[in-house]
């Protein structure tokens, strides 16, 4: 190719240009007679080979030349006319043909040289536009023949032609819009109304006596769900009082057959708002089918849905009352969340983050206060405690910290209380002189 522009052109390549025409033009009337045989594929593809020897020749633009009255360079004017005359026929073999996209394309070439084949090229793009649907593209190429050829009978009947298409498309367009709407408005209704029909079949219950190992609540609803085919809504998310995790499922049906737990942990959460669910819809089902009742007996809640580990799921040990009350009153001092507890363990240089009981508790009284701390934790609105018991033998003692970050974002310094013996009770004026600086125990 030439890299720069040029007004005139020494004799050798004014020769290698005019062979390269004179090659593009036997070429030309190669395919021509192809065409006339009405071979038009055949055609198409011949017109684009005799392209090929003049494909890199553009060291003028277009416009330069025949914006021009008198050519600045003769051969170049003819390569840039030919080029635009085998692009515009490749384009008329191609619509012929039934090759709408190569039409499309061919002409798009053409109509970058400017020349007499301007009009045919931007008439037969417009005609495989129009057999494409693209009606509006179509009606554009038209009128920029009959700003070229006002008088054009061909460009005057397709575009009648095309304000007729372009008015049917609109109203199939509107129509299909239309049909859409009512499909729409159709299938909303028909699950409106099987939503408000939908009941729930006979649920599985959670205790099977016939298995050794019993199904987890959740297992037993994706089954529940696969064998009847519905879906359970369910959301998880953390309640602002910060107390843990909150599971809520819910049928698929207009009676209100749902379940919401706060559990501490996800997967007890979920486990427990399943069994939940379940109970909720084997109550629906017995109120509807009083012939086949659900056995509630066996509906009972497994331990896996309580705030303990499944595989430790032990009741809180059996203490005496006045232990219960004591121990109670000195974990109720982290526990309240209120001003006034805050207030009752604000001190002058810190705060009371953490109490440890006395040695001469026994096992099952410092499994009491553990557990006692694991349940309160899922409790809504209680803030997190951690029991944590420490040192050996007749030396083992039990811990409790309020697992809360308020107190070290204020920066205030966490201290310790160190329980005195039963039955001295926590008094909001003598706590200081129990309180100690925190430091690493055990």
């Amino acid at each position: 190719t030439f890299n720069e522009p040029s007004n005139e052109l020494d004799d050798d390549k004014d020769i290698e240009i005019r062979m390269l025409i004179a090659n593009a033009t036997n070429l030309k009337d190669r395919a021509k007679k192809i065409f006339e045989s009405r071979n038009y594929r055949a055609a198409y593809e011949a017109y684009l080979t005799a392209i090929e020897p003049i494909e890199n020749i553009e060291p003028i633009k277009s416009a330069e030349i025949f914006q021009s009255s008198e050519p600045k360079n003769d051969a170049f004017a003819k390569v840039l006319s030919l080029k635009g005359t085998l692009y515009t026929n490749a384009a008329i073999s191609a619509a012929k043909a039934g090759m709408p996209s190569d039409c499309t394309s061919a002409a798009s070439k053409s109509l970058a040289f400017e020349g007499k084949h301007r009009e045919k090229a931007f008439y037969w793009r417009a005609r495989a536009y129009e057999s494409q649907d693209m009606f509006e593209a179509s009606l554009q190429d038209i009128k920029n023949v009959l700003k070229i050829n006002p008088n054009s009978t061909e460009a005057l009947a397709l575009k009648g032609k095309l304000a007729i298409d372009i008015k049917n498309a609109e109203e199939m367009r509107k129509a299909d819009k239309d049909w859409e709407n009512k499909k729409a408005k159709m299938e909303e209704e028909r699950r409106k109304k099987k939503y408000e029909e939908w009941e729930p079949r006979k649920p599985p219950t959670l205790f099977d006596p016939d298995l050794k190992i019993q199904k987890m609540p959740l297992q037993l609803l994706n089954e529940y769900m696969n064998k009847h085919k519905f879906t359970v809504k369910e959301t998880l998310d953390e309640p602002e009082q910060n107390c843990g995790f909150r599971c809520t499922m819910r049928l698929p049906c207009a009676a209100d057959i749902s379940s919401e737990v706060i559990r501490s942990k996800t997967k007890i959460a979920r486990q427990a708002a399943a069994a939940h669910l379940l109970i909720a819809a084997a109550k629906r089902w017995n109120l509807k089918n009083p012939d086949n009742m659900v056995d509630m007996d066996l509906m009972r809640i497994p331990d896996s849905t309580l705030d303990k580990d499944s595989s430790q799921a032990d009741e809180i040990p059996s203490v005496t009352e006045e232990f219960k009350d004591w121990a109670m009153a000195w974990i109720n001092v982290l526990r309240d969340s209120s001003e006034q507890g805050f207030a009752s363990r604000s001190l002058k240089k810190g705060i009371i983050a953490q109490i440890v009981f006395p040695v001469s508790l026994t096992s099952k009284e410092r499994q009491f206060i553990k557990s006692t701390c694991d349940y309160l934790e899922t409790r809504p609105g209680t803030i997190g405690l951690r029991p944590k018991s420490y040192g050996a033998k007749e030396n083992r003692r039990i811990m409790v910290t309020r697992d809360d970050e308020d107190d070290e974002d204020v920066g205030l310094k966490p201290f310790v209380v160190e329980v005195p013996e039963m039955p001295a009770y926590p008094v909001t004026e003598k706590l200081k002189d129990f309180a100690v600086p925190q430091k690493k125990l055990g």
